[in-house]
Parts: structure tokens; sequence; C-alpha cells
């Protein structure tokens, strides 16, 4: 969803390099930044204040009601199998009519009530059937209680037919209303998160799906826009045409959706990627015809991209439509994307809104989020795709200005991920895009564009996720462990606070670079690779070094002089970053006494010496890693005497297998102390 709207690849230049790390403790005052509630704004500056400063969305109520309302129902107790909707709507009197047929399946033995949720201040229940006899029902805060008689065996079916008739009240971000655009009358839902129950009896919950058929009576000058497959439009008495829409894959409550009016329509006929046909249908306003033509006209484009990145469109027996409503902004329902008239200019300035609700398709409803605090897992997602969007339509600019301006640099973001302060708030929106943006660099292109595809598809499709599925399936996908990044930046508040500053200076016919980078941001230090790009007259290299303390002190030998030093040059992080001004004559740090040399040659192929000196007897081993932070190699030499050593390095892993080409990490553990070096294999 998006709310209303407020008016790599990498070229490196090799330089003959040394570095050295330097591990320290350091403190610093603990400062975080007040988020903005509009998850559309963009920001530049930090501008820190405290989140304790910042009161508590007014979604935190709504999950309190709502977790307080599961306690006292037997919602867990039945397991809802189908949905058959009727609508009577009388645009004259703004009420609707409803009949709802609902099939569930006992989870309880001795089930005698089924709780379901509609508002009692709206609507009057004028039956309630099961098998043709009429049931006894309570309706009171909210919850329409209903007596089976005779009671059900678990995993015993039954039916129960809900007639119900009121006036739909704004509920949520809209709920059901009457609304009018250049005086012609619309009918037009979104229920997200807990409003379906604003407009039809229910069991209103995200994690349990069920199929649905929508039949909706109109005048004959309107058309009826609904999730599915539209099965049929039959002639009414009284110049009304019904409508009926049948969902072939299972559908959350929230996603359930009608719209009315009288539209002006057109159908694209799609071919997938994988070859299979589907029909692309667009409902809009007379007025914005022209308009929605020229911004809707990359929809099959944004298919094919979102299809070869996430496995086949999700709902590809149904379709994929959109249809405008009066909103200024957009909503995912399910096969039928609820658009608003404000984001239709003519000009495709909104097209990455597009993308956003066309990848809800995978991120929302084909897996649909198990908790409503778990909202990044639909809204992060869709945000990032938009992100993705930009880069394949636009190129790589495009894609970094996005990121950039989601980094909210004036003011930050509010709490955690999850369970967040706001369940549509910038932390949930941008931060959570920016988790997906630091996962991909960490990762790598290609396996994160397969991981996500076998997060996609993988045994949650169709059904309920959570953020620890989404852990479980990417570790399962890429053979690492990610406990470590998702701990940090999806349950903890904030983000790391830099201060870089670098120095250099000549020393014995080598420019000797010093770097020192201190976490200030408060609390336990943020363990994330960060690159530091180091230019000279000759070009630039990029060194990737994993920070995980307060503070780090690096120590490069070059042949040539650094002209400039950045940290993170490519913005893969979310951080501030205080910079000071480079030093050219420094006092020098004193390098360990026990360190790492320069290992010969380098680069190789196949094999190196890895050079090392002690100031006194130590036990010594060398770990290496690759540039993904994975062990890929242990060195043991044991106790060695003071003095230099050179240590052989074949170029194989721990299983004797050839490493790949590219740069790789060794760490030197001694008695005296830790360092570390690149090394760069080459075949």
């Amino acid at each position: 969803m998006n709310l209303p709207m407020l008016a790599k690849s990498r070229v490196l230049v090799a330089l003959p390099v040394m570095f050295v790390v330097l591990i320290q403790n350091a403190t610093a005052p603990y400062a975080t930044a007040a988020e903005e509630n509009n998850p559309i704004r963009m920001h530049c500056r930090p501008m820190p204040a405290q989140d304790s400063l910042v009161p508590l969305s007014p979604w935190h109520d709504l999950q309190t009601q709502e977790v307080a309302k599961r306690a006292v129902t037997n919602q867990d107790e039945f397991d809802v199998i189908h949905y058959g909707l009727s609508l009577w709507p009388d645009f004259d009197a703004k009420s609707i009519t409803g009949s709802v047929s609902i099939v569930f399946r006992a989870l309880s033995q001795g089930l005698d009530h089924v709780d379901l949720d509609l508002y009692d201040a709206d609507y009057s229940i004028m039956s309630i059937l099961a098998n043709n006899t009429a049931q006894t029902f309570s309706h009171a805060n909210d919850v329409l209680s209903v007596d089976l008689n005779p009671p059900m065996n678990a995993g015993e079916t039954r039916s129960i037919l809900v007639n119900y008739t009121g006036v739909p009240q704004f509920s949520g971000f809209l709920g059901m209303q009457f609304l009018e655009h250049a005086g012609d009358p619309i009918l037009a839902t979104l229920s997200e998160p807990y409003y379906a129950r604003s407009w039809w009896p229910c069991k209103d919950v995200p994690e349990d799906k069920a199929t649905v058929s929508l039949s909706c009576e109109v005048p004959s000058s309107m058309y009826v826009a609904s999730n599915g497959a539209l099965v049929a439009q039959l002639p009414r008495p009284g110049n009304k045409t019904q409508y009926i829409w049948n969902s072939t894959y299972p559908i959350t409550t929230y996603l359930v959706s009608v719209a009315a009016s009288n539209y002006v329509g057109w159908t694209e006929q799609y071919q997938s990627p994988m070859g299979r046909p589907m029909t692309l249908e667009y409902q809009v306003f007379p007025e914005d015809l022209a308009d929605a033509q020229v911004d809707f006209q990359n929809t099959a484009n944004m298919l094919d991209y979102f299809t070869t990145k996430f496995g086949e469109y999700p709902f590809i027996e149904d379709k994929y439509g959109m249809a405008e409503f009066v909103w200024e902004g957009a909503m995912e329902h399910q096969t039928m994307t609820s658009y608003g008239d404000f984001l239709i200019t003519g000009d495709q300035f909104f097209e990455r809104l597009v993308a956003h609700e066309l990848s809800h398709q995978w991120w929302g409803n084909l897996l649909t989020l198990s908790d409503w605090n778990e909202t990044w897992l639909h809204e992060g997602f869709a945000t990032y795709c938009e992100a993705l969007w930009l880069e394949e339509s636009q190129g790589q600019a495009a894609y970094d200005s996005f990121m950039w301006n989601n980094s909210l640099n004036s003011s930050g973001f509010i709490g955690p991920i999850v369970p967040p302060n706001n369940l549509f708030g910038n932390t949930v929106y941008k931060k959570g895009s920016w988790v997906l943006h630091m996962l991909r660099h960490i990762l790598g292109d290609n396996e994160f564009f397969m991981a996500m595809r076998d997060y996609a598809i993988g045994s949650q499709q169709y059904g309920n996720t959570s953020t620890t599925e989404l852990i479980n399936s990417f570790e399962t996908s890429t053979g690492l462990q990610l406990d470590w990044f998702f701990d940090q930046w999806i349950y903890r508040a904030g983000r790391p606070h830099y201060t870089f500053d670098w120095a250099s200076q000549l020393q014995d016919d080598r420019y000797r670079l010093d770097v020192d980078i201190t976490q200030i941001q408060g609390g336990d230090p943020y363990i994330m690779p960060l690159d530091i790009r180091i230019d000279t007259a000759s070009g630039s290299e990029t060194q990737v070094i994993w920070i995980g303390s307060n503070a780090t002190s690096l120590t490069f030998f070059l042949d040539e002089e650094p002209t400039d030093v950045q940290l993170d040059p490519d913005k893969w992080v979310l951080k501030w970053v205080d910079s000071g001004t480079p030093t050219a004559t420094p006092t020098p740090k004193p390098l360990p006494t026990a360190h790492l040399l320069p290992n010969y040659p380098n680069p190789f192929n196949p094999s190196t010496q890895l050079r090392l000196n002690l100031g006194q007897p130590s036990d010594v081993s060398l770990r290496v890693f690759d540039t993904r932070g994975r062990l890929v190699r242990m060195l043991r030499p044991g106790q060695l005497t003071a003095g230099t050593h050179a240590i052989p390095f074949n170029g194989l892993d721990e299983q004797g297998r050839s490493l790949a080409s590219g740069v790789y990490r060794v760490i030197l553990d001694s008695t005296e102390g830790q360092s570390s070096q690149s090394i760069t294999l080459i075949k």
C-alpha cells in the first residue's frame, strides 16, 4: 500500500596495499533521530533527537484492542475455507444489504459457536441460517457470535449464511465509502489492516486465508471491479447488472475489495516470460482515460521484470488489474489494485507506485504476514521493488538516488522495524527497504535474487510468513548464518553513527595511510562490512572491511600518495558519518608487535606465502575469509618463535577445493594480538 500523498558492480584498479586492524573500545552519548510518519517525504541531513520523545502511533492502540479481542473470542478454533459475498448497494441511501455464505472447518472438539467480526453500530443482522434453519446469535462489541446447533466435531465442515444491512462508516484508511468523481458516484473499499469488518462479516485476521467469490448488483451504467476472474455479468430487473467475481487462489480478508463506478476500461493480453497467458485489465474514470493509458503503459514490462526476479506472477490463472478510486494513495488488493485518482497524471510521474503495488502481489498477497507487527515484509519489500524498477527502467543513478532519499538523513527512524512504532511509518517502508538494499550488497546480486526467489516460491506461498521464516529461507538458500544481520537491523532501533578520519605520510619509501573508524551511536556496535575506497593518481581501490567494534584503526601501506579516502562511497550501509579533515603529516600510531606483512606473490596463483612478524614467541593461527565474511580456510602453524615467518597458502578451502578468483581477508590471531590483511587470487 502507498499511503495518501502529501502536496553492483565495481571496477577496481589494484594497488599494492597492506593494512593492519587495531580494535579498541569507545563510548559516546546515544543519539537517535525522530521520524516523520509520512513514508513518502524525503530528507537529507541528520537532526538527532531522542526516540523517547516521540509518542506511540495510534496503530498501537489498534493492535492492543485486536490482541484483547482475540483473547476473548474463539477465532483460533475454526478455519474459514470459503466466503461467498453478495452485495446490493443503495447509492441514494449510501447503504448496503449483504449476504455472506461462510464455509468453515472446526479445529476443536465440541465447537458450539463461531465468533465473527462485524461493526455492530453500523449493521443489523436480518437472519443467520445453517441448512435453512435459523441460528441464534449475539452481536456486541463488534463481535458477531453465532451459535452452532448441534456442536461440531474437530475436522467437521459446516456453512452458515449471514444476511445483514446497514450504512458503512469511514473506517481506518477508508473502509467502504460512497464517493463521487466529476459528479458521478463510486463505491470503493480499502480494508487494511482490520477493516473488512466495516462492510462484511468475516474472520478478519491476516492468517486465515480462504477462497472468495463476490457478487455485486449495481446500476447498468456502472462496472464492478473486484478480485479474481469475472465469471458472470448478468442483467437484473430495474436496469441493473450483477457482476460475479471468483478468486481461484486463497485470499486474506483485508485484500478483498469492490470498486464500482461508471468506469471505462481496456484490457491487454499478456504472456509471461514463462509462456503463460493472462489478461491485464484497467478500469478508470472517463475523465482520466487518456492519462491512465500513459501512466499504466509499462505494467506488462514490470510484470516481466518481477517475474524474472521473483518467479511467476502468483495469480496467473486470474488476472492482474487496476481500478481507479478516489484516494491519494493506492492499495494492492489481490489481482485488482485500487489506484488513487491523485496518482493519475498522464506523465508517469508516479510510475514507481505502479511497481510498488504490483510487487505486493508477491510480497503481501502471495506471502502474507502472520501478524501485523511484521508489516515490513509487505511494505519494506514493495518499497525496495520501487528502487529495483527504477534501476531497471532508468539506470543505476536512479536507484542510488531513490535509496539515498529513503535513508531519511534529516531525521532517522523511530523504533525497531519489528515490532514497529507505526505500522505504516517510515521505519517500516524506508528502513525496511534499506534492509534489503544492504543484504543485496553483502550477498551479491546472484545470491540475493536467488534467495528472494526461493523465499517467494517456498513452502509458505499462498500462506502466511514471518521474519523468522524469511531468515530461515535466506539461510537455507545461501548457506549462510544471517541472524547477526537481521537481529541488529530488524529488531534494534537506530543505525550506526560513524566518525571517520584518515591521514597519510611518506614512510620508508611508501605512503602510510592511517584510518580511524569509531561508532558513537551508543549500545552494542553494529557488525557490518564497510567499503573503503582509496584514491590515488593512478586510480582507485576498494577494500571491504568488516567493522564490529566501537573503535577500529586501519593502517595501509601504498606505493602512491592517497588523494582521497571514502567510507562506503556507494552508500550501501544505512548510517550517519562524521568525517574529519585528512592530515598529511600525522604522528603515526605504532604498529602492533605481531602483524601481517605483505604476502608474496600478490596477486597469486595458485599459491602464496602469508608473511608475518612476531615480537615474542606466540601461538599462531591464520583465518582466511571471502568478501562475504565466510571462513573458507583455517591455517594453524601453532607455536612460532619471535621474528619473521612465511606460511604457505595453496589457495584451497577447508574441503580441498580451489577458491575462486577474488579478494580474500586474512586474520592473524596470536598471543600478542590480532592483525588483518587482504590477499588477491587471480586465475
